[in-house]
């Protein structure tokens, strides 16, 4: 089978239960919003091309805020089934909103200790704003680190953003025990950034309680060996390298 679709939308549905046994959240069946393009499909095998502008993505369980609303966003598919086993494959995602705009390739296949499938993706992202960072980030870190990152990252740009996810996603963000079941890099070089070290933290009279630091220049990585290196911006003060 194959054909065009003009302007589609189709509902995500979150999964049931929500939490697995371990806790975390369950991904639910993706959905999108406003897109256009061809597919061809059998019972083995499709590919479809997609393209739309003002578009977004539905990924329960993936997300605090499931729905991502972008400019742009473009890209091509491709699945297969064999032995009851799915395996997707994304070609040069590309996606641009006012926070954001890069691209992401890879796959994903049934398997793993959960429905959450195993991974291998990579992406680059030309520009970010770094205070919306946190809204991007995935539920399996932990709500108290993205609390804190929503109040800590105050402002700031980022280029050149190179991230990798690889790994069973059941024990995503592969920590303690779990180090060894994949990996989750994020590196980020980012200029003029603004951090409240004691976010969500403020005095009687409701000032911070602390100054918002600022840097001309920062380097971050998230990462099984985390790096992080700072350049000072006078007179502000710096963070600490």
């Amino acid at each position: 089978m194959q054909g065009t679709l003009r302007n589609v939308s189709v509902n995500g549905q979150p999964a049931v239960p929500a939490l697995g046994a371990n806790g975390k959240p369950n991904l639910g069946t993706p959905g999108f919003a406003n897109l256009s393009g061809t597919f061809s499909f059998d019972e083995r095998q499709g590919t479809a091309h997609f393209e739309g502008n003002n578009a977004a993505l539905v990924l329960p369980g993936m997300f605090e805020e499931p729905r991502l609303p972008f400019d742009q966003l473009g890209g091509d598919v491709r699945w297969t089934r064999q032995d009851g086993r799915m395996t997707v494959n994304v070609d040069n995602i590309r996606f641009a909103n006012a926070d954001t705009a890069g691209t992401v390739s890879g796959t994903w296949r049934k398997g793993g200790d959960s429905e959450s499938g195993i991974a291998d993706f990579s992406g680059e992202l030309s520009r970010a704003q770094v205070a919306r960072v946190p809204r991007y980030l995935p539920l399996g870190i932990p709500a108290g680190t993205r609390h804190y990152l929503a109040g800590a990252l105050a402002g700031g740009e980022a280029a050149g953003v190179r991230f990798v996810l690889k790994g069973d996603l059941t024990h995503f963000p592969f920590h303690g025990p779990f180090e060894k079941a994949g990996d989750f890099r994020v590196e980020v070089p980012i200029r003029q950034v603004r951090y409240q070290i004691t976010a969500h933290e403020t005095e009687p009279t409701g000032a911070p309680r602390w100054p918002t630091l600022r840097t001309s220049t920062a380097r971050c990585c998230s990462s099984a060996a985390a790096c992080h290196s700072w350049r000072a911006a006078p007179p502000s003060r710096a963070l600490p390298a």
